[in-house]
């Protein structure tokens, strides 16, 4: 991870006392985030953060995105977790989970790298005691498998749905990057004008469950809008963005 970065995201939600959803990799192998240096006390760390109120998630297993299959909530096809046996997936989650309890970390809440994950993640979460996956595209909490699926979802498509509310994600290590210091932007702007509707996660997954039916065909909708009609869209814009830039 890139500590400083994080650093920085710590002192933004301290200003008002928010206690974020963090996500651990129990065993990260991407190399993508061997960021900062390694710390010999990274495990004393994150139950100090546990210990200050945030609610730690496991997030995948080793973060490396090997199996080239679509998930059930996401246009990418590369995932940690979507397209493997229920077997495999097993192994994978167990051993994490073990990791983490061995550091003394205890958690029933997960989310896959990439968002990515199929039935079969959420069959296997269930049989690994696992309560909570926050990943789905739908506009209320719902129930499937076993496991409640809380939504992540995007600002503009959860004011078409009208959700009760979502999970917001950000990933400190990227603000450094010149494309995606929006992104930045976006989590002040939050915290500055959103922090008396920010819950904690204890009180966010109370609000009330939706229907199965119903969550999971808004998240059929939010999949075809993103995989048909949103790049239609971008195109039209984009070539009135030309034809405009010709006269």
């Amino acid at each position: 991870m890139d500590y400083a970065q994080f650093r920085v995201a710590v002192e933004q939600m301290d200003r008002y006392d928010i206690k974020p959803l963090l996500g651990v990799i129990p065993d990260c192998q991407d190399p993508d985030l061997r960021i900062s240096s390694g710390r010999s006390d990274f495990w004393e760390f994150v139950r100090e953060l546990q210990n200050r109120g945030y609610t730690i998630a496991m997030h995948g297993y080793r973060h490396l995105f090997d199996s080239h299959v679509r998930g059930m909530a996401v246009q990418r096809c590369d995932s940690e977790f979507a397209g493997r046996t229920y077997d495999e997936q097993l192994e994978m989650i167990r051993r994490g989970r073990e990791i983490l309890e061995s550091h003394g970390i205890y958690t029933n809440i997960f989310f896959a790298p990439g968002h990515s994950y199929d039935e079969n993640t959420l069959r296997v979460l269930a049989a690994c005691g696992f309560k909570y996956m926050s990943d789905g595209l739908s506009a209320k909490p719902y129930r499937l498998h076993g496991i409640i699926c809380v939504p992540v979802c995007s600002a503009r498509m959860s004011r078409i749905f009208f959700n009760a509310g979502r999970t917001e994600v950000f990933h400190p290590h990227e603000w450094t990057r010149g494309d995606k210091r929006y992104c930045f932007d976006r989590f002040t702007d939050l915290i500055e004008r959103h922090h008396d509707d920010i819950l904690t996660w204890d009180e966010f997954v109370n609000v009330r469950m939706g229907s199965r039916c119903v969550q999971r065909t808004i998240e059929r909708l939010h999949l075809f809008f993103n995989r048909y009609v949103k790049p239609q869209v971008s195109r039209m814009v984009s070539q009135k963005r030309v034809n405009g830039s010709s006269r």
